[in-house]
């Protein structure tokens, strides 16, 4: 990026008309929004005016393709959903089927976060019909990872492993890291959804540390996930410090931002700040039409309410964000909500019956996690863990570990 700048700049200061430097002007623009830059308004509407080149050019240079990802990558997901919709079109009517796979990506990609996973399955597969015609190995990757991404969406577990796993190694035999990114951003947001908190945090961990040469982390949005990983696997320090490199420039990363505090806030016991973030998330939200990331702070607000003893507040958020989760057909999150509205009322019994909430960190803690780890598992303090183990271990009239993993086995 260092390096492409000037050159481009230099292309602008030697002509303001043509070809070469209308591309010039959208290829600075998104080159400085990658490197972290921002991105001004009059220089993102300059982008939308230009006309494509009359002649061949790669369709990541195009100003149509550029300005449909600046739009995306700000939140205006419905703006850039026509417009990339519009260029996709274009490649057809033309021939480029290259272009055409590349562009469909990115629609798909749209789709998802517009909440349309209908339209974006039925693109993911048109493309895998024209990946396996050209026969190539780009192409072919490219159809891959765009299934992957909607398969891991729509809750196919081995699809979107299968998928992205295959993409990563055609894309692996190539020369450029970045284009890597987008199968394992897929293979941590899956194992993120599934609560493998080990496997994202063992994907994702790298492209924490290397940045995968971005300023703009919008471009492939896995910070949220990363985060969630991270303090899942007891490393809050290192999520706390990704989300102080988080841009605040926008609604979307304001959110994003807020809803990451919460867990960060939840994970150290601060439960009223933790509140206070997803509640500013969610005024954040108002301003997206992006329903999947609104159900994701929701069910995060609603876990903190449960552990504040809000009982109503919780099963309120949770309950919106159950039903946004299964409208968008997202089943692992649709559980996810679900599971946490069961802990929010404690059913009656006789005082040797787990409650929901004592269960889950039973099973947690028979499986072989940690104290530490179970409560970043949940989100919880590990002196919460240690509070529900005394009260398990009481009820099933147990004294350890061992004890408890053979009961809850006979428990089922």
């Amino acid at each position: 990026i260092q390096d492409a700048l000037p050159r481009i700049d230099g292309i602008l200061a030697e002509s303001e008309t043509g070809r070469l430097a209308t591309m010039a002007y959208a290829m600075a623009t998104i080159i400085r929004f990658l490197g972290g830059q921002g991105l001004r308004e009059e220089a993102l509407t300059r982008v939308l005016r230009m006309p494509d080149p009359a002649t061949p050019a790669p369709v990541v240079a195009r100003p149509s393709m550029i300005g449909g990802l600046l739009l995306a990558w700000t939140g205006r997901v419905d703006e850039a959903r026509d417009r990339l919709s519009k260029l996709r079109q274009r490649c057809l009517d033309r021939g480029e089927e290259s272009d055409l796979m590349v562009t469909t990506f990115h629609l798909v990609v749209t789709e998802c976060w517009r909440g349309n996973l209908v339209d974006a399955r039925l693109l993911a597969e048109d493309t895998a019909t024209r990946a396996v015609q050209l026969g190539t190995d780009i192409p072919m990757a490219t159809a891959l990872v765009t299934q992957a991404h909607v398969a891991a969406h729509t809750g196919d577990i081995a699809e979107a492993r299968s998928a992205a796993d295959e993409a990563l190694a055609i894309f692996q035999r190539g020369s450029c890291v970045a284009i890597t990114v987008w199968p394992k951003v897929t293979l941590g947001f899956l194992h993120v959804s599934t609560g493998d908190y080990a496997a994202a945090a063992a994907v994702l961990g790298p492209l924490v540390e290397t940045g995968v040469g971005y300023g703009e982390p919008r471009t492939a949005p896995f910070v949220s996930d990363a985060v969630e990983a991270l303090i899942g696997v007891g490393r809050q320090t290192d999520a706390a410090t990704l989300v102080d490199r988080l841009p605040t420039d926008g609604p979307w990363p304001r959110a994003t931002a807020a809803r990451c505090r919460a867990l960060i806030s939840a994970a150290q016991g601060d439960l009223e700040a933790a509140a206070e973030a997803a509640t500013e998330a969610l005024r954040e939200h108002e301003r997206l039409a992006l329903p999947f990331e609104r159900a994701r702070t929701l069910l995060v607000l609603g876990q903190v309410q449960r552990r504040r003893r809000r009982r109503a507040a919780a099963a309120e958020a949770l309950t919106e964000a159950a039903r946004l989760f299964e409208t968008l057909g997202t089943p692992l999150w649709a559980a996810r909500a679900h599971a946490d509205l069961a802990r929010t009322t404690v059913p009656a019994g006789d005082g040797a019956t787990l409650t929901p909430s004592e269960r889950r960190v039973a099973e947690l803690a028979a499986g072989g996690m940690t104290n530490r780890q179970v409560a970043g598992a949940l989100f919880i303090s590990t002196r919460t863990v240690e509070v529900n183990l005394s009260r398990i271990y009481r009820k099933l009239g147990i004294h350890s570990r061992a004890e408890l993993g053979a009961r809850m086995a006979e428990l089922g």
